[in-house]
């Protein structure tokens, strides 16, 4: 699969754009100002670049009752974002926020993922699914990409890059120096930072769409259990893949499991008093 290097993307936006490091928006989902100096148009046309492609190299699944509820699935999450504004009092900004998503399953029976692209496509890969028990589960999953997407999450990250590669070359740094140099220390934790902000998203749309909060945990319980049956079948002298297992958490693009369910645990009962 061809893939869009960060490199590629400075060359894509070019000196020609004339954008101010300061440039700040206002997302009302996350209740916090975020970074802004990617045009739309480089947002969007990236994002169908990638996603066209990833569609074009891999397989739909084509069970239509599989792919017919996930979609619904999805549709009552858009209903659970929508309520969302409702209880926040910011109905009038809700436009900004209605998306035409888009929903696919890719055949894979290896990767446990789901990604969502700044436009709104969604993609599952099969083998997701098969951690799911039920209807909430998927919600989950459902909640925390769509999370991904009404935060701007994908701009974000965006702008945070090109404003790193700009300051790295008006410093005399080499281009492509200044995001490797910050990778540890300021892009794997504001990835962290995204994931988490879309887990409590996510949990807030599923509750609203009328799915059971608690089933969140029991999701992530289903991958940890996975997780820790999986150690046992690896070889205790394969030193590779016991370090990537120990990872510490400042290395990794993702939360530890463990903090993940620890903090829907600590969620679950606030949302429930607000939404339910």
């Amino acid at each position: 699969m061809k893939k869009i290097s960060r490199r590629k993307f400075t060359r894509i936006l070019g000196c020609g754009c004339a954008m101010s490091l300061s440039s700040c928006s206002y997302n009302p989902i996350n209740k916090r100002s975020q970074l802004s100096i990617v045009p739309e148009r480089i947002v969007k046309h990236m994002s169908d670049e990638y996603y066209y492609e990833f569609l074009a190299d891999n397989d739909l699944v084509k069970n239509k009752k599989l792919v017919k509820k996930v979609r619904e699935i999805g549709k009552r999450i858009e209903i659970g974002i929508k309520k969302y504004f409702e209880i926040e009092n910011r109905l009038d900004e809700y436009e900004k926020y209605q998306y035409d998503y888009e929903i696919n399953i890719v055949k894979d029976k290896r990767t446990i993922n789901a990604f969502a692209m700044p436009t709104a496509k969604i993609v599952f890969f099969s083998r997701i699914l098969d951690f799911t028990k039920n209807e909430d589960e998927i919600a989950t999953i459902m909640g925390h990409e769509m999370g991904h997407v009404v935060a701007w999450h994908s701009k974000e990250r965006m702008s945070h890059a090109v404003a790193l590669e700009l300051v790295s070359s008006a410093t005399g740094g080499i281009i492509g120096s200044g995001s490797a140099l910050s990778e540890i220390g300021y892009f794997l934790p504001f990835s962290r930072f995204q994931e988490t902000e879309a887990d409590e998203l996510g949990l807030r749309f599923m509750t609203l769409a009328g799915y059971k909060p608690e089933s969140s945990v029991s999701f992530w319980m289903n991958l940890k259990n996975y997780s820790q049956k999986l150690e046992k079948y690896k070889s205790k002298h394969d030193i590779g893949a016991r370090f990537l297992r120990n990872l510490p958490q400042v290395l990794r693009t993702h939360p530890i499991t463990e903090n993940r369910i620890k903090n829907l645990n600590r969620l679950i009962p606030k949302v429930k008093i607000e939404y339910l």
